[in-house]
């Protein structure tokens, strides 16, 4: 039997949206197996009904037209469109780091005025989650977080003890290397 066939057979219509009841994963998309590997069953149902997917290109489940569930095959409710757009449309629920990426990734300016591209993007992790800053913002940020230390007499001493100790290591390390 056609894996088109196999697949249509396990659909039940919800509304609009042509359901798969079986060999739903736990990310909520549906998956068969055809010729020994596995395929998503809205990419199958979308190349079958009509067409071929252009490379680069991922299925987005669009919301404006009936349809945000992942176990859907209806091809009327599918659009070919970059990774980057496929995460930009996402639920709140969904946003990941890939979410973020793709926002920065048409960044050319910071909410500063930074061109991007000139100072770059400093990432940060913390607690599991990468943050990303204009690398100039930051820049200026330290320093003036500096100036302000430096200016009290007690933590500039401080801050030339630390650095003198962390050169001395640094030589030390050098040194035996």
């Amino acid at each position: 039997m056609p894996p088109i066939e196999r697949l249509m057979r396990n659909v039940v219509l919800d509304g609009t949206c042509w359901r798969a009841t079986k060999g739903i994963r736990k990310d909520g998309y549906c998956q068969i197996e055809v010729a020994g590997k596995k395929v998503l069953g809205h990419r199958l149902s979308y190349e079958h009904f009509t067409g071929p997917i252009a490379d680069g290109l991922k299925l987005d489940h669009v919301r404006e037209r009936g349809c945000r569930f992942r176990s859907c095959i209806n091809p009327a409710h599918l659009e070919p469109v970059t990774h980057g757009e496929n995460i930009r449309r996402g639920t709140q629920a969904e946003r990941t780091r890939a979410y973020y990426d793709a926002l920065w990734a048409n960044r050319t300016h910071c909410d500063h005025g930074h061109r991007l591209a000139e100072v770059g993007i400093y990432t940060e992790e913390r607690d599991g989650m990468v943050t990303r800053k204009c690398a100039g913002c930051r820049r200026e940020t330290k320093s003036e977080t500096h100036r302000k230390a430096m200016a009290d007499p007690a933590k500039a001493a401080s801050i030339r003890e630390r650095n003198r100790l962390a050169v001395a290591r640094y030589r030390a390390k050098r040194a035996a290397a």
